[in-house]
């Protein structure tokens, strides 16, 4: 700040600030700087002050529709396509995230499709930002496999705003979630992922990302998959980003397949509830905590993925046996050894970056183990994990 001139740029900004708490001049205190953002909201950047707004307004007409034939290639060229491509152009309100996510779904579909397309978008919508939502899951709903739509919902709903997400982590829950039953090496579950991402991302459903082995969701896309997951036809997905006070009620339990909480501070659990339906499960803890409650997975027989982070973990996995994918990191462990004795199914198990008190002299009953992640991992001495490493089907 010690030039007399400076550009700050705030992009995709959804609620007010104070520029002050997270260190911008303001007022008196900011002359010679000044502060540009980005806002589907115009009402945000009134609250913040905004001198003057400006509306970034969509393609015109013409250029809306030289994009569109661009991206959907020689389909619109055919004579019967022409007028129902130029209806389906239009109905994507000159907006370039809607064009590119119709046209590269539609593009090599046949006149039906186009026309089942159409008739989808004709409903009567409201906002700009509406139709761009109908547009993303028109795309949705023209994937090829249940597999691509439970891959992007699961991305959506694991991961927050703007993050890059690892393909290993989606591995893993999709290992634990059965995708890959005829793949014994996980190697070739990874390339499987691969693939679906490379065929999300030609429909633009998700982005490159600037890290390696990363992919990126756009905030639109997320909204809508997330909207779509928390439906009662998916099983309900729940998700909190800000840091809870306590547990949700027992009918979010109930009624939910995957359910994703993060606290600031351990809350007692009630214990013993039933969650029949549920599938994944994680909690995570912004400092170390304790999960002590014996009955706590009690009534979470049908969960195949548990991730759990910065816990002392004293509780009895004894009813997860059903479980495929066990993530116990950033956590202390006193003995792993009721994991490999009674998680008979596990596949994945990590203890990234954990500390283990104790480890089995074997793997016991994990016969169909493919994966163990021990990396950044304490253990008692360095022996005490060959055990669980004799495994001659990891990757």
């Amino acid at each position: 700040m010690q030039n007399t001139r400076t550009l700050i740029i705030l992009d995709d900004i959804w609620s007010e600030l104070d520029f002050e708490s997270i260190g911008l001049p303001y007022g008196e205190k900011g002359k010679g700087c000044k502060i540009l953002i980005t806002s589907r909201n115009v009402h945000v950047c009134r609250k913040l002050g905004s001198q003057k707004n400006f509306t970034i307004s969509g393609l015109l007409e013409n250029e809306a529709w030289d994009f569109f034939k661009m991206m959907a290639t020689d389909t619109v060229d055919q004579l019967d396509m022409k007028l129902i491509a130029k209806d389906v152009a239009d109905e994507c309100d000159c907006l370039p995230l809607a064009i590119v996510t119709v046209a590269t779904t539609l593009r090599g579909k046949p006149k039906y499709s186009w026309l089942a397309a159409l008739a989808r978008l004709r409903k009567p919508s409201g906002t700009s930002f509406s139709k761009m939502k109908e547009c993303t899951e028109l795309s949705y709903n023209f994937l090829k496999s249940e597999e691509a739509k439970s891959f992007l919902l699961l991305s959506a709903y694991l991961f927050p705003e703007d993050f890059d997400i690892p393909i290993e982590e989606v591995v893993r829950c999709g290992v634990g979630f059965g995708w890959f039953k005829d793949i014994v090496v996980v190697v070739h579950a990874r390339n499987e992922v691969h693939l679906l991402v490379d065929e999300l991302k030609e429909c633009f459903l998700l982005l490159d990302s600037n890290k390696k082995e990363c992919f990126k969701v756009h905030d639109v896309v997320r909204d809508v998959a997330r909207s779509i997951a928390s439906r009662v036809e998916h099983g309900l997905m729940i998700r909190w980003d800000a840091e809870l006070t306590d547990w949700p009620q027992e009918d979010i339990w109930h009624n939910s397949t995957a359910v994703s909480l993060k606290f600031g501070k351990l809350k007692e659990h009630p214990g013993g509830i039933a969650c029949p339906k549920l599938k994944l499960l994680h909690v995570g803890y912004r400092k170390d905590s304790a999960l002590h409650e014996y009955d706590f997975f009690q009534g979470m027989n049908s969960l195949t993925v548990l991730s759990l982070q910065n816990l002392e973990i004293l509780s009895d996995f004894q009813p997860l046996h059903n479980l495929h994918t066990l993530c116990l990191e950033h956590c202390r462990l006193s003995n792993v050894s009721i994991i490999v004795e009674v998680l008979k199914k596990l596949q994945i198990l990590s203890f990234f970056d954990s500390h283990i008190d104790e480890v089995p002299a074997s793997r016991g009953q994990l016969s169909d183990l493919r994966l163990l992640d021990l990396t950044n991992c304490y253990l008692p001495n360095k022996e005490s994990s060959y055990g669980l490493l004799a495994a001659p089907n990891f990757s």
